[in-house]
């Protein structure tokens, strides 16, 4: 009995204190309440006296209407629209007058970013933030801003009183495992209830905040789902299944309070709600339950969002619902597979039709789109691809299953009725046909080749009639709806390039069999497709029957020669594309022209590293050879046909790249044998590559300066290429120095495997910075990366001269090799000299004189050291008279420079 009434004299202190606490806010809010009206009263009184005054000092000039501003409620100022936003500022703006009065119209948080994107400085948003924050903190604790958090502080406590009360009913075991669950539900229900009669006593109690509410509502939902899971988990009053139950309801109604107490709320709900199966794992056996119940969840979540026209609402609750379904996939079986399917379509509805066609799927649009629209990103794409990819993960997890025709064929079908209600569903064919061939790419492992009949089942015969049917759809679509574009796109693309891929991944031994059916399909779709679209009167129709047929027609010649002329057929579409669209008086997509170019330079990149294309040859000759410079070549008369200046420079900066790597292959397979290796090249391989790469980082940062649309592109290249050549040149220092091991550089004086490791980068770098290809704060670098490699190639040259083929220097060194170092390095000292005077270029005479000082320094130290008797004192006079004559040079130019001077 004692224990009940310490309980209820709990309950009634902490009821006192809640109440004193609400009765000091409320006195609190007073007092803040009747200092705002004195301070707005001298504000008042002190612009009516400067109006006054400013009207006595310009009595004669007429005063100006002030604008009208249209207020706006508090209700519409707080669910405003993003989209009635951006109607709003996009509308012109006659004068200041108007814009400040349209910008008072909105709340003030969108004044503020109004502010900052009308302001001509962009301070005045920062500012007015920190003017905020300012305001925040002088007016702590009597301020809006002070007052909300003060009410979410508030808020926090409670939950942790309530979490806190029941941890105090575990532990002292006060009361009966019921009555202690049934009182926290009570104080739960209790935190609701008072938010409750708080939002309808808002004028009676000058609440003028609805976060004091919100902050209640959480309370008493957050201290619901503990006593939930503490009646099931901890003293088994209810079942598992009751109290799942339980806590849907509980976080559903949390979610649907939402519309009542503001979308801060629905955080706590849509969480919670998504939470709930988390500790039900041995109730939830079922994967049809969860699928089901997330469903529920999220279709509520998408109701409240759109409701309270909070789009983050939106995001969140996608990113809970499709993280379940990969949960969904983790946790599946392979019979769980039309689960998964399903899962997959409602969530279509839910996150894509929904919201673009409406609950009711009664909206539409067949206005075209233009491509770059169409491929612009939007939310119902995110949940389009967030639907489908998953249930090819959940075959890819699982392996094949043959439900995966059937879920292909299904989702195909849906993908292309998409268009028929809604133009900016497009696109949505050219996905299923992305999804078709990772459909084959999982059934191609199962071709049985030995059968003679692999071409009329599994994958092949799958190709083959899903290019049919992509095939009749493209040109359906094209005579029904022929300016959506999109259509065209599939037209050239999808049947094509099914066949193709076909083909391609088939062993040699069934190319053989398969060449002459493949031949007759590409020929006969060729000769449909341009004999259908050459009746339509729509260029962009015409134009992708002609790009269909001579896409096929360039396959059938590739399939009959080798695989690697193919990409001579994929840089024919490039003249082919400008050359009908300049025929047709047609714009060329600049995005087609780029993916084309793409897809191009991403074959010749890549395939000379592929093994079935190490050897490969054309005509008798190794291929890059040959394709090479046919590229540039077509590229080249490809360039003829674009008239836009941006294009030009994209098929210029293709070409320079298809020249890198001819350059960077070529040089090493004639002079090596093969390409190079990247990851263990050798030494003369790491020559090249840090020599090739340098000069064509040199040609980028070169092409840059006359580009300005490439030009990040070109000195992105510039930068990689550099930092590769910089790697290897590391390596060449350290690890391949022949200066430090021995390796063979040639027998030739000077034409040795020295002039690509030091002589060409020097005078690379040097070129550079005379060039100004990079700023100035790197030219100190260059000068002084040149000037060691012309070190390193000068005394390997005079090594090089005395050893044959190596400069080790574990070898013997001569004392003639070392009086033949001083000596040319003296006339370079000289000659340098020489220069820096004729030049006027103080930095070239310093560099002259530190030449000179070390020659002096080696002669006198190393030199001579060695020497006796008269070849001493020879070799002493022959220096003296040698830095007199040096000096006499100089004396008599600069009196050469002073008469001419005069």
């Amino acid at each position: 009995m004692i224990y009940l009434i310490m309980l209820v004299a709990m309950f009634a202190l902490i009821g006192f204190i809640a109440y004193g606490a609400m009765l000091g806010i409320r006195s609190q809010r007073q007092f803040a309440e009747l200092q705002r009206r004195i301070d707005q009263l001298e504000r008042q009184l002190q612009s009516q006296s400067d109006s006054e005054s400013y009207a006595a000092s310009f009595a004669e000039q007429p005063s100006n209407p002030q604008p009208v501003s249209v207020q706006r409620s508090v209700s519409a100022q707080r669910y405003i629209s993003a989209q009635e936003l951006a109607s709003q500022a996009q509308q012109p703006k006659d004068s200041g007058q108007q814009t400040e009065a349209h910008a008072a119209a909105w709340p003030q948080g969108y004044q503020v970013k109004l502010a900052a994107k009308i302001s001509p400085n962009t301070n005045a948003a920062a500012n007015a933030w920190w003017s905020r924050i300012r305001q925040v903190i002088a007016n702590f604790p009597t301020g809006d801003q002070s007052t909300n958090a003060l009410f979410w502080l508030g808020g926090i406590v409670l939950t942790f009183g309530g979490l806190f009360l029941a941890k105090y009913t575990l532990e002292a075991g006060l009361l009966s495992p019921l009555t202690r669950v049934l009182l926290g539900f009570m104080v739960g229900i209790g935190f609701i209830a008072a938010a409750e009669y708080l939002t309808r006593k808002k004028q009676a109690l000058e609440i003028h905040s609805d976060y004091l509410c919100a902050a209640l509502v959480s309370a008493g939902v957050i201290t619901c789902y503990a006593m939930t899971l503490v009646a099931s988990h901890y003293y088994l009053l209810i079942s598992s299944g009751t109290a799942f139950v339980m806590l849907a309801i509980i976080a559903l109604t949390a979610t649907a309070m939402t519309l009542r107490y503001g979308p801060i709320v629905a955080v706590i709900g849509i969480l919670g709600a998504y939470s709930v199966p988390f500790p039900f794992w041995s109730f939830n056996d079922s994967l049809l339950t969860i699928a089901g119940y997330i469903v529920l969840v999220s279709a509520s979540a998408i109701v409240v969002a759109n409701r309270v026209r909070r789009p983050w609402l939106w995001w969140l609750s996608f990113c809970a619902h499709f993280s379940w379904l990969l949960g969904l996939i983790v946790l599946s079986a392979v019979s769980d597979a039309w689960i998964i399917v399903l899962f997959a379509l409602i969530s279509i509805y839910l996150y894509v039709l929904s919201d673009v066609l409406g609950w009711r799927l009664q909206q539409g649009r067949q206005r075209p789109l233009s491509l770059r629209v169409l491929f612009m990103p939007r939310k119902e794409q995110a949940g389009l691809l967030a639907s489908l990819l998953p249930v090819w993960l959940f075959y890819v997890v699982h392996g094949y299953q043959p439900s995966l025709i059937v879920v292909t064929v299904l989702l195909l079908a849906l993908l292309c009725s998409g268009p028929l209600r809604h133009s900016a569903f497009d696109t949505w064919p050219l996905l299923g046909w992305l999804l078709s061939i990772a459909t084959w790419w999982l059934l191609l492992p199962q071709t049985n080749y030995t059968d003679l009949d692999f071409m009329f089942s599994g994958a092949h015969l799958y190709s083959q009639a899903i290019a049919l049917a992509l095939f009749s759809y493209a040109l359906w679509m094209q005579h029904w709806l022929p300016k959506r574009l999109a259509f065209s796109l599939l037209l050239v693309i999808g049947p094509t390039s099914l066949l193709a891929l076909s083909y391609i991944f088939s062993p040699p031994q069934a190319n053989l069999g398969m060449y002459s059916l493949w031949a007759v399909e590409l020929l006969v779709l060729a000769l449909i497709a341009e004999r259908i679209t050459a009746q339509q009167p729509r260029g962009w129709v015409k134009l992708s029957g002609i790009l269909l047929a001579n896409l096929n027609i360039s396959l059938i010649l590739t399939m009959l020669l080798e695989s690697s002329t193919l990409t001579l057929a994929l840089s024919l579409q490039l003249i082919g594309l400008g050359y009908w669209c300049q025929r047709l008086t047609l714009t060329p997509p600049q995005w087609l022209v780029k993916v084309l170019l793409a897809v191009l330079l991403i074959r010749l990149t890549l395939f000379p590293w592929l093994d079935e294309y190490q050897n490969d040859q054309v005509l008798g000759v190794h291929w890059t050879l040959i394709v090479y410079p046919l590229i540039l070549i077509i590229l080249a008369y490809a360039r003829r046909y674009y008239q836009d200046s941006q294009l030009r420079q994209v098929i210029a900066g293709a070409m320079l790249h298809v020249v890198a790597l001819l350059v960077t292959t070529e040089s090493s397979y004639q002079l090596v044998g093969h390409y190079p290796d990247f990851s263990a090249p050798s030494f003369k391989e790491a020559i090249l590559l840090a020599m090739n790469w340098l000069i064509m980082a040199t040609v980028y940062a070169y092409r840059s300066q006359y580009s300005r649309t490439l030009r990040p592109v070109y000195l992105g290249f510039a930068a990689l290429l550099t930092a590769g050549s910089a790697l290897y040149h590391i390596a060449l220092l350290t690890t391949f120095n022949p200066w430090f091991s021995a390796l063979t550089i040639g027998n030739a004086p000077l034409w040795n495997w020295m002039l690509p490791l030091w002589l060409i980068p020097a005078l690379l770098l040097l070129a550079a910075a005379r060039l100004n290809l990079l700023t100035s704060q790197i030219k100190p670098a260059l000068y002084g990366i040149s000037a060691l490699w012309l070190l390193l190639f000068i005394n390997g040259t005079i090594r090089h001269a005395f050893h044959q083929d190596m400069i080790w220097l574990g070898l013997p060194t001569e004392q003639l090799e070392m009086y033949t170092y001083s000596l040319v390095w003296l006339l370079i000292s000289v000659l340098t000299l020489i220069a820096a005077r004729r030049m006027t270029q103080p930095a070239l005479t310093q560099t002259g004189f530190i030449v000179l000082a070390a020659v002096v320094c080696k002669a006198f130290l190393i030199d001579m050291s060695q020497l006796t008797g008269l070849y001493r004192a020879l070799s002493f006079l022959g220096l003296g008279l040698s830095l007199l004559g040096v000096g006499w040079l100089f004396q008599r130019m600069k009196t050469e420079n002073n008469d001419v001077g005069r």
